[in-house]
């Protein structure tokens, strides 16, 4: 997973022309091998539960937290159909 997050990470920035090689290994690397607990401490941090991503409400122009709080109900029925919830179960 490391080394996919590095990879994702590095052609992301890439992509956005925003990163030069060398920075992204000193500023972006870093953080992704603590994360991993690679680095610093040594050990691997954790995800936020699902209670506190669906609590938590992004500002303008962000794009993280729970999309189904968002959603409308009838968009959120297309949405968990697209994914093969049941339609009793939805």
């Amino acid at each position: 997973m490391l080394i996919r997050a590095l990879i994702f990470t590095h052609a992301d920035e890439f992509q956005k022309g925003s990163v030069a090689s060398d920075r992204f290994d000193k500023q972006y690397a870093y953080s992704i091998r603590h994360t991993y607990g690679k680095e610093g401490r040594r050990k691997e941090l954790s995800c936020y539960g699902c209670m506190k991503i669906i609590n938590s409400t992004p500002g303008p122009g962000e794009h993280h937290g729970c999309p189904y709080k968002e959603f409308s109900e009838p968009r959120l029925k297309q949405s968990l159909s697209a994914i093969g919830v049941p339609a009793a179960e939805v």
